[in-house]
């Protein structure tokens, strides 16, 4: 899926310059919110 590749993809352009372990939850969520809504956008 193109959204999940994208959102890698800025994942570890984040987690290079950023506090690793703070962003990876940060982009976790966000990911995951990301995901969620364009779940919900498909089942809708």
């Amino acid at each position: 899926m193109a959204l999940i590749h994208a959102i890698n993809g800025l994942n570890g352009e984040f987690i290079k310059w950023r506090e690793p372990e703070l962003d990876a939850v940060t982009v976790a969520v966000v990911a995951n919110a990301v995901i969620a809504v364009a779940a919900t956008r498909n089942a809708a």
